[in-house]
Order: structure tokens, then sequence, then C-alpha cells
């Protein structure tokens, strides 16, 4: 059963809410009508359509979601936890993208931008079209994929391997704790942590939010609990200037981590079908050894000798008519072929693909760097070389390896035609197969109890760590280029007392911040080129319980009282000296009483003129839209609330 009701079908988008809510994170998606909440205590997010069918219920195993975060293209949203994760899910699916979880200062709140990069680093290269990824089949996803594989599921490889080169677009996710960044490139790829507020006389400020400017000029505010202030500081990101090809080599290092987790997950999969051939091996094996410790003869020995003479102990009879028989015999030849086929499936389907997706971008990465780190010291071009170098071992021992597997079931074929051909002997029946004796022996002697099948995944495991070592170093020269590069100023501008919210929006040079404390919306409009402050306070009639700002325009809403209004703040900085306002001095652009419900939380949809209105309780909630421009007593009686309580 949905959480929402319909409170009454006259009313635009009315809806109630059945289950409590958090009123921790609550937000909508900028591109799709779906509304988003923590609730359960962080243990859950709903996302919620406007006419109250819950979409998708995603729960929060370790610890509780804290912070919500949507893509600005709406494809995905990010769910911060107090266990300083992020997961990153699919808008349209709520599959698990990615989790980033490389915190060493944790991470408290974040912001997604989505930038244009200067035309001019392709204004050539956009002449040929060189990505021979393209040509190349697609990777098939991982056969009955759950939710706990995170790579190598469809979405997943559609969105983080499959994904083309959009020229000159930048993914970058900011993650922010207490005094530290960490930007997250295309999900996956995590330069951090670099410290914004390094000065030891800062020691208990700590980062509250964040707006940029643009990809390069960015602001935070920090909040101080010895000083009791808020303040204002800047940094800039210097690398995206400075580093050519900056979103051609990240988005090739979140393709190879992507490729990475996904060659894992396989890896973990091949292993699940590898040990079900081996246990089947080693019960059968293990039950005729038993029985015959007490004649002390050796299952080798035994079957090695029946082979040869076609003479058998009782033990060995026994084995072959009640533990193996008919059943028996065809049961191990499936599970034995189903085992070598679907070995030899997956390194053709999936790992030697996955390789070479790996050499093909590893050598994208080799040319592009070359030219953007020509004048760094710390970027050795060697660790590119020496990745690829890893991959192609890996390649080889993948090819040896099913080399060794084709030959091993060849044996095994030939070993479980001479068991048919002996159990038909042993009923007096006409044998019906063919083997090669010489097969039988080698099986036996070299693979029954030692089957090649032992050792190709640790072999496996071995060269793909070495994979992952070679390309982390690489990784590392990079993420460090992007950290140095990114310069803090030790400049802070005092913005007032310490509130407990805050909104953040620019308007062209203009950097607006709002906040408040009890019935007073404090607003500071800091001008950019001029370097200059201004404020201004304005006090409601009752305590303020929310604010948001409307995207791009000069429209505030606030949640006040029984109320929630919306007022443009620009004119409020005029010409005058004024600094102090009253409700009763502001023009109005909307007004909604919803007495006798108290609302707490709005959050609003800037694009559609939506709201959606999270009432004291947090039981109840409405969506409305209200395009007007009222304060009249006949606007406010457009929702009867009274059919929502």
């Amino acid at each position: 059963m949905a959480e929402f009701e319909y409170a009454d079908s006259t009313q635009p988008f009315p809806l109630v809410l059945n289950a409590p809510i958090d009123g921790l994170a609550y937000s909508w998606c900028p591109t799709m009508d779906l509304v988003a909440f923590t609730a359960n205590n962080g243990k859950n997010v709903w996302v919620h359509r406007m006419n109250g069918y819950r979409v998708w219920d995603i729960k929060i195993n370790e610890g509780r979601a804290k912070d919500l975060i949507w893509k600005p293209d709406g494809k995905q949203f990010a769910v911060i936890t107090s266990k300083n994760q992020c997961h990153i899910y699919d808008s349209n699916t709520a599959r698990l993208l990615s989790t980033v979880d490389q915190f060493k200062e944790g991470c408290n709140f974040g912001q997604w931008m989505l930038s244009e990069i200067d035309e001019g680093y392709h204004k050539f290269t956009e002449l040929v079209d060189t990505d021979v990824l393209k040509s190349l089949p697609k990777l098939p996803p991982l056969p009955n994929a759950t939710s706990n594989n995170t790579f190598s599921t469809k979405v997943a490889i559609e969105g983080m391997i499959h994904q083309p080169n959009k020229s000159g677009e930048l993914d970058l996710f900011l993650l922010f704790s207490d005094k530290t960044l960490d930007i997250t490139l295309h999900n996956l790829f995590t330069a951090g942590p670099i410290n914004l507020i390094s000065s030891s006389n800062d020691d208990d400020e700590e980062i509250v939010g964040h707006i940029a400017q643009d990809i390069q000029s960015h602001y935070i505010v920090t909040s101080s609990f010895s000083t009791m202030k808020l303040y204002l500081r800047q940094f800039k990101f210097s690398f995206v200037s400075e580093l050519n090809f900056l979103q051609d080599i990240a988005l090739s290092i979140s393709k190879i981590i992507a490729l990475s987790g996904y060659i894992n997950e396989i890896l973990i999969f091949l292993a699940q079908e590898i040990k079900t051939y081996l246990d089947a091996n080693r019960r059968y094996v293990e039950i005729l050894k038993e029985s015959l410790e007490k004649i002390d003869e050796t299952v080798g020995d035994q079957l090695y000798d029946s082979l040869l003479t076609g003479m058998m102990s009782e033990e060995l009879k026994d084995w072959l008519e009640n533990t193996i028989g008919e059943r028996g015999i065809a049961r191990w030849t499936k599970i034995g072929d189903t085992a070598f086929d679907n070995t030899r499936r997956t390194v053709f389907y999936h790992l030697v693909p996955s390789c070479e997706r790996l050499i093909i971008l590893l050598n994208n990465i080799k040319g592009t760097a070359s030219a953007s780190f020509s004048g760094d010291e710390d970027f050795k071009p060697d660790l590119i070389s020496a990745c690829i170098d890893s991959v192609q071992k890996f390649m080889k021992l993948l090819f040896e390896c099913t080399i060794k597997v084709n030959k091993e079931q060849a044996l095994f074929n030939s070993f479980v035609a001479w068991i048919n051909f002996v159990l038909r002997e042993l009923k007096d029946e006409e044998p019906n197969t063919i083997y090669k004796t010489s097969d039988v022996s080698e099986f036996i002697n070299s693979h029954l109890e030692r089957s090649s099948l032992m050792m190709f995944i640790p072999n496996m495991r071995r060269h793909y760590n070495e994979i992952k070592i070679t390309s982390s170093d690489l990784f590392d020269s990079i993420k460090g280029f992007i950290k140095k590069s990114i310069i803090p100023s030790e400049r802070k501008i005092e913005l007032g007392m310490i509130t407990e919210k805050q909104k953040l929006m620019f308007d062209h040079e203009s950097l607006y911040i709002l906040s408040y404390t009890n019935c007073t919306l404090n607003i500071h409009k800091f001008n950019t080129i001029a370097d200059q402050l201004k404020s201004v306070h304005v006090l409601m009639d009752d305590d303020i319980s929310d604010i948001q700002v409307s995207d791009g325009d000069d429209e505030v809403f606030v949640v006040t009282g029984d109320e929630v209004i919306s007022f443009g703040f620009y004119d409020l900085f005029g010409s005058t000296n004024q600094t102090s306002f009253k409700k009763s001095d502001l023009k109005l652009l909307k007004s909604k009483n919803f007495a006798p419900l108290k609302p707490k939380h709005i959050a609003i949809k800037s694009q559609r003129d939506i709201w959606c209105i999270i009432f004291d309780d947090l039981k109840k909630c409405l969506i409305c839209s209200l395009k007007s421009k009222p304060n009249t007593s006949a606007d406010t009686d457009d929702i009867d609330t009274e059919t929502m309580v």
C-alpha cells in the first residue's frame, strides 16, 4: 500500500503521508517529478511520484542516511551515510552503481556538478572519431546478477563502462568533511582529502556549506564554535585549466576502475562455478578413500589397477555400484562439463574482452597524459607501461589456463566414459561408450585429486592484484597533481552569528548567503568583484523552521509559524542604508496558511513551481502548485487542510 493518499481530488497534487519521515534530507529530482525523503531514522530512502506512489524504497544496511544529492541530469542520486560512505544509485532502477568509501576524514555532505570544459581542448580532436571502444562488442552482464553485484549488471555496464566520451563534459562530485574535500570524478575516481582549513588557529572551524561560481571558483561557509560565528572562505580548482584533456583522462580512469570491479565480480562468479565441480569431485573421492584406507590402498592405485587389469576390490566395486551408479555418474558428468564450459565461456565472453578494453584505455591515457603532464615531475609515464604489461600478463595467463581446461575436460570425458563402461559391465550389459586408456590414466594420476581448476582462480587473483597495484600507482600520481593544484585561501569573511541552516546562491558576480535564527532571516550579499559584503535582516512574526532558495530566481521560500511565504530579496540591498526589515515591509510573491496544521520543512522545484511541504508531525506531506501571486484570504483557503488530519 502506498504511503501517500489523496486528501481531496479537487486539490492540486494533494498527498497525505501515513508513515513518518526524518526531515533530515528531502529534495526533488532536477529533471523528473520525483521527490525523495530519508525515513525510519535514516535507515531508508523513499522516492515518490507526485501522486504518492512509492517508486523506490532503498534500505541503508550500514549506518544511517544523512544527506541525499541528485545528479544535475537526474539520472543518478547519491546517499551519504553516517558510516562515511557515499552510495550512488541509478534513478530509473534504484540499483547501486558504486560506493565511494575512501574517506580518511569522513563525509558530511556533497554537491554534484556537470561542467563544460573549454571547447578549445577538443577543437580538432572531434574532427576524427578515434574512439576504438565503439567498435568493440559490448560486455555482457553477469548471468543471474544480484543486488550484491555492483559492476557486472547491465545498468552498471551501460552507465560506467560503455558510457560514451562526451567531449568537454566533466562529472565532478564534491564531498566535504569537517575540514577537508574529496573530489570524485565520474563516480569512481576519487582524489583527496584536500585540507581547506589549514590554519592552526581554526581547529574548531567546520565546513557547513558550499557553492561554486563556476567550475574553478568555489566558496565554502564555515562555522566556529569558539567564536559562534559563520565565515566565508574561497578555494580554486587550478587543475581544470592546467590539466589538458582532464575530462578524457578522468573518464578513462573511471572506466578502468569499473572494469577492474567487473573483473573482480566475474572472478567471484567463476570461483563459485568451479567450487561446485571441485566439491563434487572431492565428495566422491573422499567416500572411496575412506573405504580403501581399511585395506591400506589408495584411490589412484585402485582405479589405475582396475583400468589396466579389469580387476577391482570389493570396496571399489561397492563405490561404483552404490555411491556412483548411473545417476551419480550422469550428475558428475553434468557438473564437470558445466564447470569446464562455463570457465571457458567466462574467459572469452567476459575476461578477455575486459582486458582488451583495459589496454585500449591505458593507451588512451598514455597519449593524453604525455601532453597533460609534460612539465610535472611527479608524473611517471613508465607507470602506464607497467599497467599495460600487467594486463597483458593477465591475458596470457587466461589463454594458458584455457588450454589446460580444454585438455582436462577431454581427459575428464574419457574418465567418465570409462566409469560408464565399467558400470555396464558390472550389470552384464553391453558397454556403449568409447574411451582412451591413456587419457583415463592421465586423468586418474594428474587431475582426479589435483584438478587444474584448483589453481585457476588463485592464479587469476594473483595477476589481477598486480593489475590493481600498478593501476593504483598510476592513479595516485594523477591524484597528487589534482590535490596540489587545489588552492584554499587563508582569508575568511565573517558572516555573523552561527545558524542552523544555510542556503547559498549566485546571481552573476553576487553571492547570497541566507540563514536564520529563531524568527530572524539573515541575508548576506558578497560581491566577488568588488570584494564587498553587505547584510540585511528580516524579522518574521513567528519562528522560522526552514528556508529554500529558488534556482536562479530572486525568490526565497520561508516556513514560519503556520504558513509558507516567498518574496524577492535582491531589492532589499537597494540604494538606501536600511539593513533591518519586518515581514510587513516585504512584497510577498506567494503566501499560504495551513492552520491548524504547522508546516515544518519545504522542498521546492523551481522549474515546475511545485512545493512539497512536510508538516511538524512528519507524517503529513502536501504537494501543491502555486503559480499565482496571492496574499488574499481567498487564496489561503484554496487547500482544505482539515481533510489531511
